[in-house]
């Protein structure tokens, strides 16, 4: 925290086994050294320094010294000063926002998501906002990441629980220069949101799916789970014969090695084709796509969004040329998304940030959108 008092281990070698001789600094604010052995430095962390005087990545950069021996090689080691959301001292010593508070997240500052907070009006980060993992919920109308950075899990760390994160608004709410309304808008800052990997984000159906069905078989075996829910494709010229299900059960290697057959309530209304065709001595296999909609984490427009076809949008712009903004969306489920009629409001929209290196879209689920998807 902040305020210190936090017993952290640095691990490594050649350290020596004398506490005297061994200095720990976190942004220059020494770390008390309470143990040492060759490999292994415990100290205790100080105050953090006032907030205009910390980094603006939020990281503190750690320095180790030792007398005898000089600085020891940190490989970018940094540490991160963090308050939860839920504490009162996070926030002056007054409680946490309350419902339509607009709240700021100053450079300097890094605060733990770790509580599903009552609908807000906007959260400006300049800081650094990072979500717990664990089941929250938050609500907003506007979500500003300016030069700070919004973490929901990393690529190493995906966030295993669930998450929801609910924007509101009209086509006639206030729109903020550039990025619009209903919005998770990044200005030269950093995005990530990490949900559990999956096996299969999509496959093909085995065999021929027919009217009246209530189970398919598809290729793989796929780690999908009872209340997931499941888009079969249309094999028809009328694309609106594509079906979602909510899976009931699911069995793996069944009806034999490398598939899985998986039920659901509602039978099947078309049929969806799976096969293989030969035209002209040549070979075409062709199978309804079976995709997985269902992830832990989840950017949606509130209940309004499909009746006014006015939905939530992520969009990254900068203006310092090449990844002037970085976006990483992995394993993430956008829904009720993208606003109709509207220029550049797309569920996902990388907006003039240049040459794109450091940002992907991986492995999400992009539906019932009103403009696109990326």
């Amino acid at each position: 925290t902040y305020a210190g008092g936090t017993p952290i281990v640095l691990s490594g070698t050649n350290f020596g086994t004398t506490a005297a001789n061994v200095a720990v600094y976190i942004d220059n604010v020494q770390c008390t050294v309470t143990a040492v052995t060759n490999t292994q430095i415990s100290c205790t962390t100080g105050p953090a320094p006032p907030i205009g005087q910390r980094t603006t990545s939020q990281e503190g950069n750690v320095r180790v010294e030792i007398s005898d021996r000089g600085y020891a090689v940190m490989n970018n080691l940094q540490y991160l000063y963090i308050e939860r959301w839920s504490e009162d001292n996070t926030w002056g010593g007054i409680a946490p926002p309350r419902e339509g508070d607009s709240v700021s997240i100053p450079a300097g500052q890094a605060v733990l998501l770790d509580i599903s907070p009552p609908k807000l009006k906007a959260i400006i980060v300049e800081g650094a906002l990072i979500f717990d993992d664990a089941n929250i919920n938050l609500d907003c109308e506007y979500i500003m990441v300016n030069g700070g950075r919004l973490q929901i899990g990393t690529p190493d760390e995906p966030i295993q629980n669930k998450i929801t994160v609910t924007l509101h608004g009209t086509k006639e709410s206030a729109t903020l220069p550039i990025y619009g309304n209903k919005v998770i808008a990044i200005m030269e800052g950093l995005l990530d949101i990490h949900g559990k990997p999956r096996s299969h984000t999509w496959t093909v159906l085995d065999s021929t799916a027919a009217i009246g069905d209530t189970s398919i078989v598809v290729q793989g075996v796929v780690d999908w789970v009872a209340g997931e829910q499941i888009v079969i494709a249309s094999t028809d010229h009328d694309h609106y014969q594509s079906e979602s299900r909510t899976i009931v059960s699911v069995a793996k290697n069944s009806p034999s090695s490398g598939l899985t057959t998986i039920t659901f309530a509602n039978a099947l209304v078309h049929r969806h084709y799976a096969g293989i065709q030969g035209i002209e001595n040549q070979v075409f296999e062709m199978r309804a796509e079976v995709g997985l909609l269902t992830r832990n984490v989840v950017i949606q427009g509130d209940n309004q969004s499909q009746k006014l076809q006015y939905g939530a949008h992520i969009m990254a712009h900068g203006h310092s040329g090449d990844d002037s903004s970085i976006v990483r969306i992995s394993y993430t489920e956008v829904r009720q998304a993208g606003q109709a009629f509207n220029l550049g409001r797309y569920p996902i929209h990388l907006h003039l940030i240049g040459n794109v290196r450091e940002s992907y879209v991986l492995g999400n689920a992009v539906h019932h959108t009103y403009n696109r998807a990326i």
